[in-house]
């Protein structure tokens, strides 16, 4: 924490040649004389600083709050600090300091009614007005609450500072902004999904298990392998240490290792100077040597050739010398240089204890297949595609292709030993296990998408079905548009280059403790500090349907010039600039992982819409005009950014003519008569809106617990919570006290959240962390940060960057 009450004083001081800012302080150690510290211009310089040229600082004299010996807050001679606001002079609901809440959660998704009016049935159809089924038409207006992102990809241009990175306008016809009806179709969809507890629209892509690295402990149960010549077999090379002796106390590890990356490391080449490549037989003499641990050893290559189709190597060896030699037979392992610390690749050699032969059998190779997706599927593809261009960046693993999606003869492995048996293939040492189940697999049958007209669910007898096959579908009873911008519709345009918006994070099922739930329906979380293997596993299910909290209490200044970097100081409610990406000196905060914005929909802007309807039941239309008539200050998600606040809208019915809605056999009758607007007034249409509304809120009811049933969790996240900011997880960093608001990651590394909530203590879940989202329901559905300091309690395996 910051020295209460202590103001510094000292000389900013410009490296022009290292491009380092600096603060020249007094150096207690040497009177009269001055040391320097360094600081980040983006994290410490105060407001009246931070956007002015560091050159134009050199020589400034300023005032600063040390914390830990860092300078912070500086700013100019005489000001005011402006780390830490007094509490009387704030505004608005303060953002609490010890948790966050996390961007999405979970409606749940427990058991769907079997009878009744929102169970299953074949949809009503369009063939006729039905008796005691409602016709009609409803007339809406959506105003906008918080900026609306509607952008046009159609008319994206790379930007002027990185043509691979997209500068997206404002979606709009004729110079207003365009609403389309398949967008607010959408949004009402998935709403209504939640509400009546219907089936899932679409869910696909889940039929696959889904993976975690392992613990790097299991790498003493990894044995080298190689797909026999006839590709039916997998035939283990333990080297001179049978399989599991790795796990003994000292061992003598099962492959060579190769000299290959430097600096740490001079590379062994072949005679000609050629380094080996991945698959070569080669012959090669070792040396052993004990690791710098003193935990195992291992053999080390010296001199390396290749083998000829007789075994026997292509050019002379230089004799093997003394008892800590010798020459091994086998095949190279190359999987590239994927992490920064690495110097090494391997040899698979048959040793003294001999090769053994295992069927390679269709579950083995359906689990390889499987682990390589995974791994695929944590990327994106153009990513793949593209090599490092920074020497200091990992490679991609060798994996990372998809002709590595079969196992072939000569295919190079590690078989994971359990006891006698096989129970996985890894492309490494250090792999990925597989759950045991796939997320569709925990998801209810009555919960997945139908597949026959006779099992819809409401939402899909209301807004249309396709079956997964592709054979059969229906049109739905509901029809969404014209949508029209109202008078007050309006886009703001912030010029060529717009702002660069935040990294979207993407979805991560894999990450159980957010997404997997207990058995009893309730969107229950796992319990915490579940172990690994606890999760995709027996009775559970998934926690439901993601949707995202709306961001309440911001600051009225919030959204004020996006194009301005904010994003390290906290407003007057603790909260920060989330919705930017920071500026950085690099240039990296315009790169194909976001994209910049020219403007958005303002708040205020309004737009009208109809909504056509044909044979609904009383629960069907009630459904749609509970969303209609959501209570004050709650509110839907439309358009992209939904994490990052955007999008927060209101729907509601036209109070002065709110459409015409009547029952078949009223439509009849009107007709008859041939005069039928003289038996309908607004109100007599906003009377049967609420008998249905009433109708369907009372049937929703007996979907689950009051505090526990979809409504009240829908309800909950629309609304939102006023003194939790909404953000990605984070942690806390070293230089933040516990009573301070904790800033966005420049770099966006929220994945350091997730690595301190898996540290391990004795091999245990470590007591403060194994955190599961808690659910909606919760008096308090809070995280917590975990603090940097914890963080450096962890194991290494997230301390070098690496691309496995």
């Amino acid at each position: 924490m910051a020295d209460a009450e202590q103001v510094h004083q000292g000389t900013l001081s410009w490296n022009a040649e290292k491009k380092t800012l600096g603060v020249l302080v007094p150096d207690p150690q040497r009177p009269g004389r001055t040391r320097l510290r360094k600081i980040k211009p983006q994290y410490d310089l105060g407001p009246d600083l931070k956007d002015r040229d560091p050159a134009e600082l050199d020589g400034l004299e300023v005032d600063y709050t040390p914390r830990k010996g860092t300078p912070t807050d500086v700013r100019p001679r005489g000001t005011a600090t402006t780390r830490k606001t007094l509490p009387e002079q704030r505004k608005g609901p303060r953002a609490r300091t010890d948790a966050f809440l996390n961007p999405y959660t979970f409606i749940p998704a427990g058991r769907r009614p079997s009878t009744g009016p929102l169970a299953d049935a074949p949809p009503a159809g369009h063939d006729r007005l039905r008796e005691g089924l409602w016709t009609g038409t409803l007339r809406a207006r959506l105003t906008v609450a918080t900026p609306l992102l509607l952008l046009d990809p159609s008319r994206a241009t790379p930007s002027r500072h990185n043509q691979d990175h997209l500068v997206h306008p404002v979606l709009s016809r004729e110079g207003r902004p365009h609403l389309p009806a398949t967008s607010l179709k959408g949004m009402l969809r998935s709403a209504y999904e939640a509400v009546t507890h219907s089936r899932f629209g679409v869910f696909n892509g889940h039929e696959d298990r889904l993976a975690h690295r392992m613990a790097s402990t299991e790498s003493q149960y990894m044995v080298p392998a190689r797909v026999s010549e006839d590709g039916r077999r997998i035939v283990l090379l333990p080297g001179d240490t049978p399989p599991g002796g790795q796990a003994e106390r000292d061992p003598l590890l099962h492959a060579a290792w190769l000299p290959r990356y430097r600096p740490k490391a001079t590379p062994v080449a072949y005679p000609d100077g050629k380094l080996p490549e991945h698959g070569d037989p080669v012959v090669a003499r070792v040396r052993r040597r004990t690791h710098r641990s003193g935990r195992f050893s291992y053999w080390r290559v010296e001199h390396i050739v290749k083998q000829n189709e007789q075994g026997l190597p292509v050019t002379p060896l230089p004799p093997a010398t003394g008892p800590d030699t010798k020459v091994i037979h086998g095949w190279v392992c190359v999987n590239n240089e994927n992490i920064n610390s690495k110097h090494d690749e391997r040899v698979f050699f048959e040793g003294d204890v001999a090769a053994e032969e295992r069927e390679l059998d269709p579950a083995l190779r359906a689990q390889w297949r499987t682990t390589i997706n995974n791994y695929l599927a944590t990327h994106r593809t153009d990513d793949l595609t593209r090599r490092p261009h920074d020497p200091n960046t990992p490679d991609w693993s060798r994996h990372l292709d998809r002709e590595f999606l079969d196992l072939v003869p000569g295919s190079l492995c590690y078989a994971q030993m359990a006891g006698d048996r096989i129970v996985s293939l890894q492309p490494v040492m250090i792999g990925r296990a597989l759950f045991d189940k796939a997320p569709a697999e925990l998801l209810p049958r009555n919960l997945h998408p139908a597949t026959t007209l006779a099992e819809l669910s409401p939402a899909d007898r209301v807004f249309g079905w396709v079956a997964p096959s592709g054979q059969g579908a229906h049109r739905g009873q509901l029809r969404i548009g014209p949508v029209e911008p109202g008078d007050n519709a309006a886009f703001e345009d912030f010029g060529e280059d717009g702002f660069p918006l935040a990294v979207l994070g993407q979805p991560k099922p894999q990450q159980a403790r957010f997404y997997v739930a207990g058995g009893a329906g309730d969107g229950s979380p796992l319990p915490e500090r579940s172990g690994k293997k606890q999760w995709y596993t027996g009775n559970q299910t998934l926690r439901g349907r993601k949707t995202y909290w709306h961001h309440r209490g911001l600051s009225e200044h919030h959204w004020e010039d996006p194009v301005k970097d904010r994003t390290r100081t906290a407003d007057d409610t603790g909260r920060f600039q989330e919705y930017r990406r920071p500026d950085r000196e690099d240039g990296k905060h315009l790169d194909k992982q976001n994209r910049s914005v020219r403007g958005w929909v303002r708040p205020g802007s309004t737009f009208t819409f109809t909504i056509d309807v044909t044979n609904l039941t009383d629960v069907e239309l009630g459904a749609l005009v509970w969303l209609l008539r959501l209570p004050d200050e709650h509110y839907l998600r439309l358009g992209l950014g939904k994490p990052l606040g955007f999008g927060s809208v209101r729907l509601e019915l036209d109070p002065h003519d709110p459409g015409d809605v009547r029952t078949g056999e009223e439509w009849a009758d009107a007709y008859r008569s041939l005069s039928p607007d003289d038996d309908n007034t607004p109100q007599d249409t906003a009377d049967r809106l609420e008998l249905v509304r009433e109708v369907f809120t009372e049937e929703a009811k007996a979907l689950g617990k009051e505090d526990r049933s979809p409504l009240s969790a829908f309800l909950r996240v629309a609304h939102g919570i006023e003194d939790v900011a909404v953000h990605y997880p984070r942690i806390r960093p070293d230089d933040t006290g516990d009573d301070e608001p904790v800033g966005p990651d420049p770099d966006g590394e929220n994945f350091r959240w997730f690595t301190a909530n898996e540290q391990l203590e004795d091999r245990e879940v470590h007591r403060k962390a194994g955190r599961s989202l808690p659910p909606v329901w919760r008096e308090d559905p809070a995280l917590p940060y975990h603090p940097k300091k914890h963080e450096k309690q962890s194991s290494q395996q997230h301390r070098t960057r690496s691309r496995w």
